[in-house]
């Protein structure tokens, strides 16, 4: 056989291993590839693989042409330099590592990403504001509820309605039964008092049936109708006085026998700090009422069964028809209480309330009352707070 000549490699085998081919992607490239880029560390790690099986096969390719003995040194040098540059195992396993410690650290920190915290916060927030829907819905209901619970109880008051003037005497003289009903169903009946039509004055007052004071020097015939009387009545309504300026009116009548001229009227507006000019404005322009009821006072009662009484009506009667509306008789007062709201009033009309059996049993009582004063107008005794 002829000599045949090889090319010697003066390199040294171990730098081979450690120098990759410059043309060759180096496998220290990838060993720290960016956390969040997994699909890219794949793609390295594949391409490097790539490329070390190419360059083993062209070192086999160029010894295979010089001869069988150098394919085979060149295929172990080709291998060899495959091996190192990408199919080693150990510089393999350092990206599946950095991938697994990625993957690791983005499991980590999937709960503490801003988009899956968010969610709960914006259930809370949704919950948060249902609750607070239906607790305002609840609210709601309650108030209703409370509206429709004090329309009943304004449902169950009665109204007692008497019609009279300030110059008769029979609705005066009633006086001591009316204030027993709204002392012993108080907050239960509601009183309102309407001017009866304009009458003529051509009859005596009646005698007294419950002590109430009447001057028997009283002269009817110095007033011939009831007109101005109801006009000024009308005109202390107007200014929310009408019920104290008719139990004025009724005092000055019959405790005092006072002509009821317009020069009295209007004193007696003065006295109780009525707007004048209002007042006289006001009975100018009242609207009187005609015709006849019949006997006064006239009692009407918005009960089941509506009732309207002409004349004296006993406390019984009054504590019968309230009693078919469930209304029942309360717990008197303290007397001194009594006297605060209602005063001045009649040792008549205390009588009646607190039932004493003769006038020198209610006087006694009610002169032992703290804060309670006695006081004489015309021939009535009154009694008034301190």
């Amino acid at each position: 056989m002829g000599n045949t000549s090889y090319p010697v490699d003066d390199s040294d085998p171990s730098d081979t291993e450690n120098e990759p081919d410059e043309n060759q992607t180096g496998i220290d490239e990838y060993v720290e590839p960016p956390e969040d880029e997994d699909e890219d560390d794949n793609s390295g790690a594949v391409a490097a693989v790539g490329a070390g099986s190419a360059g083993a096969g062209a070192a086999g390719a160029g010894a295979a042409g010089a001869g069988a003995g150098g394919a085979g040194a060149a295929g172990g040098s080709g291998a060899a330099g495959g091996v190192g540059a990408g199919v080693s195992p150990e510089p393999q396993t350092e990206p599946e590592s950095d991938d697994c410690e990625a993957e690791d650290e983005a499991e980590e920190e999937t709960p503490e990403s801003p988009g899956e915290s968010e969610e709960p916060t914006d259930s809370t927030s949704e919950e948060a504001d249902g609750d607070s829907d239906n607790s305002e819905d609840d609210e709601s209901e309650e108030a209703e509820e409370e509206e429709e619970e004090e329309d009943e109880d304004q449902d169950e008051t009665v109204t007692i309605t008497l019609v009279v003037d300030p110059l008769s005497y029979a609705s005066f003289d009633m006086q001591p039964v009316v204030k027993r009903v709204l002392e012993r169903f108080r907050d239960q009946v509601e009183l309102e008092l309407v001017p009866a039509p304009v009458r003529s004055i051509d009859e005596e007052p009646t005698e007294p049936r419950n002590g109430m004071p009447l001057d028997s020097a009283l002269d009817s015939s110095r007033l011939q109708t009831t007109e101005q009387v109801n006009r000024a009545w009308i005109a202390a309504m107007k200014q929310g006085r009408g019920d104290d300026y008719l139990r004025r009116l009724w005092i000055e009548a019959f405790a005092e026998g006072t002509n009821l001229g317009e020069s009295k009227l209007l004193e007696l507006a003065a006295e109780m700090s009525l707007d004048l000019n209002k007042f006289e404005e006001d009975m100018a322009n009242a609207e009187l009422s005609t015709g006849s009821v019949g006997e006064l006072p006239v009692t009407k009662m918005d009960t089941k069964v509506p009732a309207s009484l002409n004349g004296y009506v006993r406390y019984v009667k009054f504590q019968t028809l309230l009693a078919t509306e469930g209304v029942t008789p309360q717990v008197l007062r303290p007397l001194h209480e009594f006297v605060e709201e209602h005063g001045p009033v009649t040792t008549a009309e205390v009588m009646e309330v607190y039932e004493y059996n003769s006038q020198t049993e209610a006087e006694s009582e009610l002169e032992a009352t703290v804060g309670v004063e006695r006081s004489e107008i015309g021939v009535g005794t009154f009694w008034n707070s301190a």
